[in-house]
C-alpha cells in the first residue's frame, strides 16, 4: 500500500510493518492458535494422493512412504493473508482448518496499527481489492466458474 509493505511469516499472529527506512512498527494480537489434528494430517495425505494416484501402484505407494516421513507443525498458520485497503488499513486474514464452510474472518486494523474489528467474508471469495466502502472478489462456485463480487462494506 503506497510507500508501505507489510509481512508476516506464519509463526504467530504478527505483521512486520516496513517503511521506507526498514521496520516501522509490529502489530501483534493475541490468537489462540488452531491445533493440527491427526484428521488434518490425513486429509492431506489423501488429497496428495488423489492428486497423484493415475500412476502406477508403486508411485502411489512411493508417495505415501515420503508423507509418512513429514513432520507436520503442531499449529495451523494463524494468518492466511494479508491486503491493504483504500483508508490506509490493513486486513489481515485470520487462518482457518482445511474443510471450513464458515466465513473468513478478516480483522481490519487502523493506519495506526490499532485493531478496528472484523469482517466475515464468504469462504468462497478470493479478495482483489478493498475500496474504502466496497470490497471486489472473484467467487468460485460448484462448477469450478469464476463470478465477479462486488460487495458494499456496512460497519456496525
Amino acid at each position: 500500500m503506497g510507500d508501505r509493505i507489510y509481512v508476516a511469516s506464519g509463526d504467530g499472529y504478527e505483521v512486520a510493518e516496513y517503511g521506507r527506512d526498514g521496520v516501522e512498527r509490529l502489530i501483534r494480537t493475541d490468537r489462540a492458535p488452531l491445533p493440527v489434528h491427526k484428521r488434518d494430517i490425513e486429509d492431506y495425505r489423501r488429497s496428495l494422493i488423489v492428486l497423484g494416484g493415475e500412476g502406477s501402484a508403486q508411485l502411489r505407494r512411493d508417495e505415501q512412504r515420503l508423507l509418512a516421513g513429514i513432520r507436520y507443525p503442531r499449529t495451523m498458520p494463524p494468518i492466511a493473508d494479508l491486503a491493504a485497503d483504500a483508508n490506509g488499513r490493513l486486513w489481515v486474514k485470520e487462518g482457518s482448518r482445511p474443510g471450513d464452510v464458515e466465513p473468513e474472518m478478516w480483522t481490519v486494523f487502523a493506519p495506526s496499527g490499532e485493531a478496528m474489528g472484523t469482517v466475515r467474508v464468504p469462504r468462497n471469495l478470493r479478495v482483489t481489492q478493498i475500496g474504502r466502502d466496497w470490497l471486489l472478489g472473484i467467487a468460485i462456485d460448484a462448477d469450478r466458474l469464476e463470478h465477479v463480487r462486488l460487495y458494499r462494506l456496512r460497519p456496525r
